[in-house]
């Protein structure tokens, strides 16, 4: 059986880190037209510094140049990595068309950068991100308040957000940020905001659907869609990302209003395709995307927290990044679990 394989250079065709992501790329319908894929990457400090200033005319310029797109909050996430320089390699996402491949190969070869990771593009009608302010990174360097607001942020499969157990009032979320991954359906709202990776709300458009039951809410924001064929867990009467969400924040706002307020939350809710597929294809790539957004969201809420509840500033005199804790009950079960692994490296 042996003398029936031969070797093969991988590095040919960077897509191919991962053959089974590629094959199942290769072979699923409706994925994207122009074949991107996305790639997990691992740089060092200039290097990653070179892509953050996504500089045509530096060693990163053929692939951007060739159409590679990062999603907004991926590249501030990066920016967050570079200022903490809290390790010798850096990781970030970065999609790339078909024709930048080319590109891609050459940067690996050169050792710019460790293609760590291969994955699939995102389903949906996607279009090109609308360019929003940086932020400016907060302080964590302070010890934390006593009665801080801490941020609850969950990344899992059929998310209620419009739950009750979820608002500070009948009309009023603590959903701050909530970013669908899943895309079953078009939403019949135009208050979303695309990132190349799928569509976000901030809570004040979510507090605009509050007026109806549940599952109208779901309908209009296109996380349900009864003429899809994907799974649609909020289509169920009992769903895991709504109960994990609710054993980490859930509260009545009729009775407990106070400590609800104190405890704003970030969602994302994760490709149907990672609850159905646990072959770790969708995964890795869903769940780092997911991090990278939560971290620049956090940031985001936390100024946005601190001017409106008047928190005095760290000593640096930057405004205190709060607390953040986050909730991911999907796990990987490939690999050795040992720490090294794409996803458990952006963990740490």
């Amino acid at each position: 059986m042996a003398g029936q394989w031969e070797p093969r250079d991988l590095g040919y065709c960077p897509q191919c880190v991962r053959p089974e992501t590629h094959w199942f790329h290769e072979t699923r319908p409706k994925v994207r037209d122009d074949g991107a894929l996305w790639f997990s990457l691992q740089l060092t400090p200039k290097s990653a510094k070179d892509l953050y200033d996504w500089n045509l005319k530096g060693d990163f310029g053929e692939l951007i140049g060739a159409g590679a797109q990062m999603t907004r909050t991926g590249r501030m996430a990066l920016k967050f990595a570079l200022d903490a320089q809290k390790s010798a390699t850096i990781g970030t996402d970065i999609l790339v068309p078909e024709n930048g491949f080319a590109a891609l190969q050459a940067l690996w070869k050169a050792r710019f950068v460790e293609i760590t990771d291969a994955g699939l593009a995102v389903d949906g009608e996607i279009v090109d991100p609308v360019p929003r302010k940086n932020v400016v990174p907060r302080s964590s360097s302070d010890e934390i308040l006593e009665g801080s607001p801490v941020i609850i942020a969950i990344i899992d499969d059929g998310i209620g957000i419009a739950n009750h157990r979820f608002r500070q009032g009948p009309t009023k979320t603590r959903v701050k940020h909530f970013l669908d991954l899943a895309l079953v359906g078009k939403p019949t709202v135009d208050t979303w905001d695309d990132d190349v990776l799928g569509r976000s709300w901030q809570g004040e458009d979510i507090d605009l659907l509050l007026g109806r039951n549940e599952e109208q809410v779901y309908r209009t924001l296109g996380l349900i869609n009864h003429t899809s064929e994907l799974r649609q867990s909020l289509r169920a009467a009992v769903t895991h990302g709504t109960h994990m969400l609710d054993v980490a924040a859930g509260y009545d706002w009729q009775t407990e209003g106070e400590k609800a307020k104190r405890r704003p939350i970030i969602a994302v809710q994760l490709p149907t395709q990672v609850a159905e597929n646990r072959s770790d294809t969708w995964l890795p790539q869903s769940f780092k995307r997911a991090l990278d957004w939560i971290l620049v969201k956090a940031d985001e809420l936390s100024d946005q927290l601190s001017a409106e509840l008047s928190l005095p500033r760290s000593s640096d005199g930057k405004p205190r990044r709060l607390p953040l804790i986050v909730n991911g009950s999907f796990a990987s079960m490939a690999g050795p679990q040992d720490g090294c692994s794409v996803v458990e490296r952006l963990i740490t």
